[in-house]
């Protein structure tokens, strides 16, 4: 599923997520750090890295400088964060899966999903991932900022067609352009894969419903200095035949990492296995 220059391809998924509404970002943010990614560090099998990105909004425009809520995009009200997971191959995922929905853990995880997040609005896809960068699998801590695009690719094209040329011809010379670069990843969700559904959560081979998740493209920068971001800004927004600029925008987000390295067996066995 993931093929990315110069590293080990692995299997990512990614998934958006909604907070309940009478929580505000803050407490949302705080929650999940402080409480959620522990919890679910200490229950679940480890992948290979696990992020989580919120965004902040107001920073958030299309390429003609409009400030976009993500209504156009999603379907959905602006979701309030993006986690990334990475394990070895779809076996590990998998077994990953399997492992949470026939233990104790899946309860635990469900219960404290309650506390902050809208179980109501979930996204959860399956992406290839391609990516350039100079660190193997981790972002270097150089990185002060990472900006993310979600773009739409232009009318005419095939999902098949949109990828292939964009790897040939417009991620080159963005590579280039883009000034304090650190890494760059470029992300396409593969929404007919059996993992990927919208909604709750109830195991795999659930499928996208009428609000179907409307990007084909999220690409992810980090760079090296907070105030490159704006000509950041100016080489994603410059003119590209295969994006559909009305339907994308970028904005900048607060990124959380908790790396673990190689695919583990669980952490808290005893809990999984009972």
């Amino acid at each position: 599923m993931n093929s990315a220059q110069g590293r080990k391809p692995m299997f990512k998924v990614v998934f958006f997520l909604w907070r309940r509404p009478d929580l505000s970002r803050q407490d949302y943010l705080r929650y999940y750090e402080d409480k959620h990614s522990v919890l679910g560090s200490n229950v679940v099998p480890r992948g290979t890295d696990y992020r989580r990105s919120y965004p902040i909004w107001d920073s958030a425009a299309d390429a003609s400088g409009n400030i976009n809520n993500g209504k156009a995009v999603f379907g959905f009200a602006p979701f309030d964060s993006m986690t990334e997971m990475w394990y070895e191959d779809r076996a590990a995922c998998e077994t990953v899966m399997s492992l949470v929905r026939q233990s104790p853990a899946r309860d635990l995880l469900e219960e404290d999903e309650k506390r902050f997040i809208d179980r109501e609005q979930y996204v959860y896809s399956a992406v290839d991932e391609f990516g350039v960068e100079n660190s193997g699998s981790e972002i270097p801590t150089s990185a002060a900022i990472k900006i993310i695009r979600y773009a739409c690719r232009a009318p005419g094209l095939s999902n098949a067609d949109f990828r292939s040329r964009y790897e040939r011809e417009s991620a080159p010379p963005k590579y280039e352009l883009l000034p304090g670069l650190v890494a760059y990843r470029r992300n396409y969700p593969v929404f007919d894969d059996p993992l990927s559904f919208i909604g709750i959560y109830s195991g795999p081979s659930q499928t996208y419903g009428k609000n179907e998740f409307a990007v084909d493209l999220i690409e992810e920068i980090w760079a090296d200095n907070r105030g490159k971001a704006e000509r950041i800004f100016e080489v994603l927004d410059g003119p590209d035949r295969l994006i559909d600029e009305k339907k994308s925008f970028r904005m900048i987000f607060e990124e959380h990492r908790s790396s673990y390295g190689r695919f583990m067996a669980p952490v808290a066995s005893g809990l999984l296995n009972d």
